[in-house]
């Protein structure tokens, strides 16, 4: 998932002592750095949950398709962050953790019955275009939602 520019500009002017930030389009072979470092830091990017299956320890700074998956430390304020960079003996998140992800990310999923996706945010449902029905297709796509939700007893 590509960030918005102001978000990437952000993250780029980011210096400092031992800090490098790459961008994602700079020839670098990712998996090489990962390897030889003590510990990855990302903002999103899948190198991150990629780390520790190649047993780097890993930090999480931003969204991710693998957060809340037990694969990277995700510090929730400064001073975790601080204090989980500041570990002398920081060790990797178990491999294990890392494999629903990768599976996911082989297979998408389950395949759909009726939806056939075109891109990340339009398809069709049962052969109709969902972007050509607006007010029925905003109501499909609630009720979607709400079939997805887990049922809470009242």
């Amino acid at each position: 998932m590509q960030k918005a520019a102001g978000e990437r500009s952000w993250w780029e002017g980011l210096h400092g002592d031992n800090t490098t930030v790459i961008k994602a389009d700079e020839p670098i072979d990712s998996y090489a750095l990962a390897e030889s470092a003590d510990v990855v830091v990302s903002y999103g990017s899948t190198i991150g949950i990629e780390a520790t299956y190649w047993g780097t320890p890993s930090v999480l700074l931003g969204d991710a398709a693998y957060r809340d998956a037990n694969c990277v430390y995700e510090p929730a304020s400064l001073q975790e962050l601080k204090a989980t960079l500041s570990e002398d003996n920081l060790s990797a998140h178990s491999t294990d953790n890392c494999l629903p992800f990768g599976y996911y990310s082989l297979t998408h999923g389950e395949k759909f019955i009726y939806y056939k996706p075109h891109t990340l945010f339009s398809g069709s449902f049962m052969g109709v275009e969902l972007s050509t029905l607006s007010v029925v297709g905003r109501g499909l796509m609630r009720l979607l939602r709400a079939l997805r939700k887990p049922h809470r007893p009242t």
